[in-house]
């Protein structure tokens, strides 16, 4: 009977032992450990979205937009949208290993401020870079999307699958960096990897509040949060042409003096008829250049007005 009770407490010690060791784990590794990812990276296939959420919106305000990753055979595309932000504000934007986003639990010092050091402890080190080259971590460093002067941006880059996933898989050669390689027994997986966008209006922070790389603390504290999830297409309603929903009303065109002068060859971008099927982005890219070109057409005819 002695002995029986022996062995009872070693199986219970041993038990408990393994599940303090696993308690341990950041989340994310408990989670790759319960799914099994291909190693070749033959699961990234379709439409993957981020819906951002505000983060500080004590600083910057509620922020519209999101991010979306677009895997057709060999090409990757990577859009970015966001609306609201501070004008001309230079955003850093990083896909991380974690699987949720932050909140006010993560302010650790309790400033009421969720800075960059505090983010990246709830979700570990930068998996993709969304910057100048989406095909490698490093190549594009530092090169990200300035907002314009109403506080929005579009960023939109494409690169080969294979070149992406073939330098997340090299060797890392700075383990003490905030980013990270897909070690050689690691899969990719997108499905509720998390992306982060920095880059707030320039204003006084509290000595508590922390950045990176020296660089000022409003070009690096985090403005928005969004976690990627698989989809089968945008999400939205198309409504039929002249169906506008809410109230709406009616805006009399404004007459330009006959001074201005006019450049018939320079006509705003007319969409196709009819949008192939295999490019589901046309006409958001077409609505984008469109918004650009009206912004342009404003602008000259500001400047001729004045002249």
């Amino acid at each position: 009977m002695q002995v029986f009770g022996v062995l009872l407490l070693l199986v219970l010690a041993l038990s408990c032992g393994k599940t303090g060791s696993n308690a341990g784990l950041p989340k994310v590794n408990q989670e790759q450990q319960r799914k099994i990812i291909p190693l070749d990276g033959s699961n990234i296939a379709g439409l993957y979205m981020a819906k951002f959420i505000t983060l500080n919106p004590h600083v910057n305000g509620t922020l519209a937009g999101s991010a979306t990753i677009q895997r057709q055979d060999d090409k990757l595309f990577a859009y970015v949208r966001l609306f609201g932000g501070a004008p001309r504000a230079w955003h850093q934007q990083n896909i991380y290993e974690g699987t949720r986003c932050p909140d006010l639990n993560d302010d650790l010092n309790g400033d009421g401020y969720l800075d960059i050091s505090e983010t990246e402890k709830a979700l570990g080190k930068i998996l993709i870079p969304l910057d100048a080259n989406l095909g490698t971590q490093k190549a594009g460093r530092n090169i990200y999307p300035m907002a314009d002067e109403s506080g929005g941006y579009f960023y939109e880059r494409v690169t080969s699958f294979k070149r992406l996933f073939s330098d997340l898989k090299s060797d890392d050669k700075n383990l003490s960096d905030n980013v990270m390689k897909l070690l050689p027994e690691e899969g990719l997986d997108l499905e509720e990897k998390v992306v982060i966008v920095q880059g707030a209006p320039e204003g006084e922070f509290p000595e508590s509040v922390a950045s990176t790389h020296r660089r000022p603390t409003h070009q690096t504290l985090p403005i928005a949060c969004g976690t990627f999830s698989k989809v089968t297409k945008i999400p939205g309603e198309v409504y039929e042409e002249g169906n506008i929903p809410g109230p709406i009303g009616e805006v009399e065109e404004p007459e330009f003096p006959e001074s201005i002068p006019h450049d018939d060859s320079w006509e705003a971008p007319t969409p196709r008829e009819e949008a192939p099927e295999e490019e589901p982005w046309y006409d958001r890219v077409f609505d984008w250049w469109r918004s650009r070109w009206e912004s342009a057409r404003g602008n000259r005819l500001q400047e001729w007005g004045e002249g």
